[in-house]
């Protein structure tokens, strides 16, 4: 099944309102979504967006994967951080 691009945009603003507010963590969801309901020929696109929506956990699971994503990104600006602090410190620079 072809999605328009009508679909798409309720799909989008489906993500959206349900509490994803990262332009990035939006796109990976919708991309997840489409690919879920092209893969499904025998149900209609409401019926199938629900069953998809309810696999990752409706809106509990949507907000444990924005957090789990800003908890990633956080320890990778953390790790990035404390090794330009760590370079930038050095033993020899120092003296």
């Amino acid at each position: 099944m072809k999605l328009s691009g009508t679909q798409i945009q309720e799909l989008q603003n489906l993500i959206k309102s349900n509490g994803v507010k990262y332009y990035d963590v939006q796109m990976e969801l919708l991309d997840h979504f489409v690919i879920a309901l092209e893969e499904e020929t025998e149900m209609s696109f409401n019926n199938k967006t629900k069953l998809i929506f309810e696999d990752f956990g409706g809106k509990e699971g949507l907000q444990h994967i924005v957090k789990e994503k800003k908890h990633a990104v956080t320890k990778r600006f953390l790790r990035y951080t404390f090794n330009l602090s760590k370079h930038f410190f050095h033993y020899q620079k120092l003296f």
